[in-house]
């Protein structure tokens, strides 16, 4: 079983309170199971800070097709071009731009060309907010 507290960016926590304080809202859109989606935000104690968590057992189409983006654009209410997704992988890179999402991925060591911004660590998501305004 996968530790989560070992591998949760700490940066995180900074960066969706700051969301959430200005009224953001926040959605978790994994291709995983759900059950292991609910004890990773348990384990992580997150879930008070999603809005909408979304698994990829709800969608026809998992990841790398757009449906959970699609799902979770439909179900926030928020227009499309308001929306911004970050990813870390390539497969969720191309799913978010295959629903039309303006895709930021932290910087890791696999191809995230895809990407409209690449970001070198969390906090980076506080610093570009102001470009979405």
């Amino acid at each position: 079983m996968i530790d989560y507290l070992d591998y949760v960016d700490k940066d995180v926590y900074k960066v969706i309170s700051f969301l959430q304080s200005n009224k953001i809202k926040i959605i978790l859109a994994s291709a995983g199971e759900r059950i292991e989606i609910e004890r990773m935000l348990i384990e992580c104690h997150l879930k008070k800070y999603f809005d909408i968590v979304l698994s990829g057992e709800e969608v026809a189409n998992n990841k790398p097709a757009p449906d959970i983006y699609l799902k979770a654009v439909d179900e926030s209410g928020v227009d499309k071009e308001k929306c911004v997704v970050i990813e870390d992988s390539p497969i969720g890179i191309e799913a978010a731009k295959k629903a039309g999402l303006l895709v930021w991925a932290i910087k890791t060591n696999i191809d995230q060309t895809g990407a409209d911004k690449i970001l070198s660590n969390m906090r980076e998501i506080i610093m570009n907010m102001n470009l979405l305004t």
